[in-house]
C-alpha cells in the first residue's frame, strides 16, 4: 500500500506551527468570519460522541480557540489551500479542517475531539523539573552545613582530639545505659553478637531489596516488547494515531496519519477492541494489524 501524499509549497509549508490567526495574516488570506465558522462547525458539535455543547458561549469558545490554535498540517488540493488547525479549550482538544476556496473559508471536516492528558503538557514537566532540582539543593545543603561547621569550629578552638574524646565517652555512656552489665567481658559479648545481628539484618533486606528490583526490571522490559492499545466504543482513530506516535511506532504526526487510515478506509472498518503493535514494524505491517481486527481475549 502507498503511503497518503500530502502536496504543499514552501510558501504555504512556512506556517506550519505558527497560530492560525499569524499564519493567514502572513499569507494574506481574510480572517474566517465567526459566524459562518459557528454555522459550518455546529453539526458536528451536534453528533453523537461530541465533547463540546452547542451553546453560544461554547461556540464563541471554539472561535477563539481555532484563531489562536496551531496549524499542523497544510496541503493544496488544485485551488483549493488546506490548513489542519489544533485548538484547545481547556484540557478538550479539536482538531478541525478548514479549506480556502472561491474566496472564502469553509470547515469541510471536524479530524477529531480528544482530551488532553495533563502528564503530557510541557510546563508540568519543566516545573516537576525545577522543583526536584531546588528540594534536591536544599537537601544536600543541609546534610552537609552541621558536618563542615563543626569541623570548622573544632578546627578554629584546636581542641579537635578533645572533642573527638568526647563523642567516644558519650558513646560509652549510651551503650553503658544500654545495656548494664556487671563486667566487661559479657558486655564486649553483647556488643559483638549485637553487631554479628545488625550486619546479618541488612544482608537480608538488601537481598530482599534485589530480588524486588529484579522483578520490576523483568516487567518493564516484557512490556517494551508489544504496546497494547483498546479501541473503546466512541472513540476516534485519532486516539489510535496518538498512540502509535507516543510509543515511537510511527514517526509523522497524529494527525497526518490519520489521512494515511482514511484514505485505507480504516476509519470506516475499525472495530472496537485491542490491537497489540510490536517494535520496529513497518507501516505496512501497523496497517495489516488493525485491517485485521482486534485479537481475541484469551
Amino acid at each position: 500500500m502507498q503511503d497518503a501524499k500530502l502536496n504543499s509549497n514552501p510558501l504555504i509549508r512556512s506556517v506550519i506551527h505558527t497560530s492560525f490567526r499569524t499564519a493567514v495574516r502572513d499569507l494574506g488570506f481574510p480572517e474566517i468570519p465567526k459566524d459562518s465558522f459557528q454555522r459550518e462547525i455546529l453539526p458536528y458539535l451536534r453528533a453523537p460522541g461530541s465533547l463540546f455543547d452547542d451553546s453560544p458561549e461554547t461556540l464563541e469558545k471554539l472561535w477563539n480557540a481555532i484563531l489562536r490554535g496551531e496549524v499542523v498540517v497544510t496541503e493544496m488540493e488544485g485551488d483549493t489551500i488546506v490548513f489542519y488547525v489544533r485548538g484547545s479549550v481547556g484540557q478538550r482538544v479539536l482538531d478541525v479542517r478548514l479549506a480556502w476556496h472561491d474566496l472564502q473559508w469553509h470547515v469541510t471536516s471536524v479530524v477529531s475531539m480528544y482530551h488532553r492528558p495533563l502528564l503530557r503538557w510541557n510546563w508540568f514537566y519543566r516545573i516537576a523539573f525545577a522543583v526536584s532540582v531546588v528540594v534536591a539543593g536544599i537537601i544536600g545543603y543541609a546534610v552537609h552545613t552541621p558536618q563542615s561547621t563543626s569541623k570548622s569550629v573544632s578546627a578554629s578552638t584546636g581542641q579537635w582530639d578533645s572533642a573527638t574524646t568526647g563523642v567516644g565517652q558519650a558513646k560509652t555512656t549510651v551503650n553503658t545505659a544500654t545495656n548494664p552489665t556487671p563486667s566487661a567481658g559479657p558486655q564486649t559479648g553483647n556488643d559483638t553478637s549485637a553487631a554479628s545481628a545488625a550486619s546479618d539484618n541488612p544482608t537480608s533486606s538488601s537481598t530482599g531489596n534485589s530480588t524486588g528490583g529484579s522483578g520490576a526490571g523483568h516487567s518493564t522490559s516484557s512490556t517494551a516488547s508489544a504496546y497494547t492499545f483498546t479501541l473503546r466504543p466512541g472513540m476516534s482513530i485519532h486516539d489510535l494515531s496518538v498512540f502509535l506516535h507516543a510509543h515511537q511506532l510511527i514517526h509523522e504526526p497524529a494527525i497526518q496519519f490519520d489521512m494515511v487510515l482514511k484514505n485505507a478506509g480504516l476509519d470506516r472498518t475499525i472495530r472496537p477492541g485491542r490491537y497489540t503493535f510490536k517494535p520496529g514494524m513497518t507501516k505496512s505491517q501497523i496497517l495489516h494489524v488493525i485491517q485485521s481486527g482486534p485479537s481475541k481475549s484469551k
